[in-house]
């Protein structure tokens, strides 16, 4: 089982069907440090066009928490458990929700993705929005780009990025990356800011 400790760590909760915002609200208002990706997308009905904001992740809800308020966020309407892997909570690095935040907080261009990627090239962002962020490099579309693991919850994150920008071992990474295999494919949303969900 996981160890808990008084350190805070970013978790993925499961929620009931539709109920992301209402859990996200909860927490907040609870004073949980927590966080629910949104992506804008438009909708047509039949007699009107509405811009709505969506999960980017549907179902998943993130919270950080140490050991004092972990089984207490079970409590919560409409959460039903944390995400695990092997039998235990599933926890995310800091450094990879910082990448996440700074993606949709300077409207990079970036996909979702819950396809399988072979292990890439260990880098560092030395420039740009995502100074700081670590992840790998891949070759995705025929192009070089940054993948970030969102922990063990089965998403990535790919960040089309300039070379320029990423470092490994003290010297720009110039070997080939490895291919990304296919996997299913869960829903594909294409908005005009070019962030895709797959």
């Amino acid at each position: 089982m996981l160890t808990l400790t008084k350190e805070y760590h970013w978790f993925a909760l499961y929620t009931m069907s539709r109920q992301e915002k209402v859990v996200f609200a909860d927490l907040t208002d609870d004073g949980y440090e927590s966080f629910l990706p949104l992506l804008r997308t438009k909708r047509k009905w039949s007699d009107r066009i509405k811009w709505i904001d969506e999960p980017m992740f549907r179902g998943y809800v993130f919270v950080r928490v140490s050991c004092r308020e972990y089984h207490k966020v079970l409590q919560h309407r409409s959460v039903l458990k944390y995400i695990a892997f092997g039998g235990k909570p599933s926890v995310i690095q800091d450094e990879q929700m910082m990448a996440l935040q700074r993606a949709l907080g300077e409207n990079l261009d970036f996909k979702i993705s819950s396809d399988h990627f072979k292990p890439g090239q260990p880098v560092l962002v030395t420039a740009g929005p995502m100074c700081g962020c670590s992840g790998e490099v891949i070759r995705y579309a025929g192009k070089k780009n940054l993948l970030v693991r969102i922990g063990e919850t089965g998403y990535s994150m790919i960040v089309k990025m300039s070379p320029a920008y990423l470092e490994t071992e003290g010297r720009k990474p110039e070997n080939e990356n490895r291919k990304p295999e296919n996997g299913d494919r869960r829903q594909e949303i294409t908005t005009g800011t070019g962030v895709i969900i797959a």
